[in-house]
């Protein structure tokens, strides 16, 4: 299974460490839950106290969210990500 996370074995230095494939995923996980509320709130921000704001970053912001929540239909399906937001 080490083969799996060599890239964490570089740079740990520590190849007998038990675990091992906890840590990877605290490194490499991608936050769906905690970015998709992040973009929220800022639209919520700029929505409301913003003046003059470009439409192009909404649409940047929509289109990322847009690509999180599919990407997360995707991956729940496959059991990669957890259901409960961690």
């Amino acid at each position: 299974m080490a083969e799996k996370y060599f890239d964490l074995l570089k740079s740990s230095g520590s190849p007998g460490t038990a675990s091992l494939e906890e840590d990877y995923l605290k490194q490499f996980i991608i936050r769906i839950f905690e970015n998709l509320k992040k973009i929220v709130e800022i639209m919520e921000v700029y929505n409301t106290k913003g003046t003059d704001i470009p439409d192009v970053l909404f649409n940047i912001l929509q289109e990322q969210k847009r690509l999180l929540e599919e990407s997360y239909k995707i991956l729940a399906k496959k059991e990669v990500v957890s259901h409960n937001g961690c």
